[in-house]
C-alpha cells in the first residue's frame, strides 16, 4: 500500500509539474523571454553597485554558455569598459556594459536580438543600450561571431 501511495504521489506531482504553466521554464517564441532572461538579468540602480555587478556577471556567464566565448575575457572587458554598470556612459557616445556607440546600437539590436526575446511593447519602444541583458547578448554574440577587435583585444 505504501509503494502504491508513493508511486501515485510521484506520478501526480510529475504530471502536475510538467503541465503547470507556472513551473514551465522553457522558452517559446512570442513569450518575451529568450536566452538569459532569468531573475539575474533584472537590474535597477537602487540594487547597489555590487548586486548589479553580480547580476551582470551572471548574465555574461549565461550568454557565454549560449554563444561560446572565453568568459574571463568577456568579464575583463565588461569590467574595463563599465565596471559591469549597465548605465555607464562616456562623452564619446559609448553606453552600457560593453560601451556600444549609440550610432550603431539600433543596427546591432536588429542584427543580434530576436523580436521574441522581448515583449512587443518593449520591442516597439526600442531596446535601450542601457538594457543590461540586451547589451550583454549583443556583445557576446559579436564576440562569438567576430572576436574581440571591437574592444581593442
Amino acid at each position: 500500500m505504501k509503494r502504491l501511495l508513493t508511486a501515485s504521489l510521484v506520478v501526480g506531482l510529475t504530471v502536475g509539474l510538467l503541465s503547470s504553466p507556472a513551473t514551465a521554464k522553457t522558452w517559446h517564441p512570442g513569450n518575451g523571454q529568450g536566452p538569459c532572461s532569468g531573475w539575474f538579468s533584472y537590474v535597477r540602480p537602487s540594487m547597489g553597485v555590487e548586486e548589479v555587478a553580480r547580476r551582470t556577471e551572471l548574465t555574461i556567464r549565461c550568454a557565454a554558455r549560449t554563444w561560446p566565448i572565453n568568459v574571463d575575457t568577456a568579464l575583463y572587458i565588461g569590467r574595463r569598459e563599465s565596471g559591469l554598470w549597465p548605465w555607464a556612459a562616456n562623452p564619446s557616445g559609448c553606453r552600457g556594459v560593453f560601451q556600444h556607440q549609440i550610432a550603431y546600437w539600433s543596427g546591432r539590436v536588429h542584427d543580434y536580438i530576436h523580436r521574441d526575446w522581448y515583449s512587443k511593447w518593449r520591442w516597439e519602444q526600442g531596446i535601450s543600450v542601457f538594457d543590461m541583458r540586451a547589451n550583454v547578448l549583443v556583445s557576446i554574440q559579436m564576440m562569438h561571431a567576430g572576436g574581440w577587435s571591437n574592444w581593442g583585444m
